[in-house]
């Protein structure tokens, strides 16, 4: 992992950094017979980042998506993806506390790109 992006994903888990909660999307993948969230920024299409995705990884499936926001406190998890034609799940909540905790999280978060 590069020196700046693990100094971010160290910052972005210190509770003594407050800033205001972000929304961000997500895709839940099947994915080596698991599901995995990767979330990455509003501004770029549900779409296009699994297009992105299955160019590397042709064999994934897209199961769900939507939108996050969390904070220290909260954690909010809703909506759908139009370009994909999927929803978000009520269980993509309990995957996405799991995703925000992991410590192998880096590989999927998207949102760190280009920061």
């Amino acid at each position: 992992m590069n020196t700046t992006l693990n100094i971010r994903l160290q910052n972005r888990t210190d509770n003594s950094i407050k800033k205001e909660p972000e929304v961000n999307k997500y895709i839940v993948i099947g994915w080596n017979h698991r599901e995995q969230v990767v979330a990455f920024p509003f501004n770029t299409q549900h779409a296009d980042m699994f297009s992105y995705i299955q160019r590397e990884h042709p064999d994934i499936k897209a199961i769900s998506a939507g939108f996050f926001m969390a904070d220290n406190e909260a954690l909010w998890v809703g909506g759908e993806s139009l370009t994909l034609n999927l929803n978000s799940r009520e269980q993509d909540k309990e995957l996405i506390k799991r995703f925000l905790t992991s410590a192998d999280r880096a590989t999927w978060d998207l949102t760190l790109i280009g920061m």
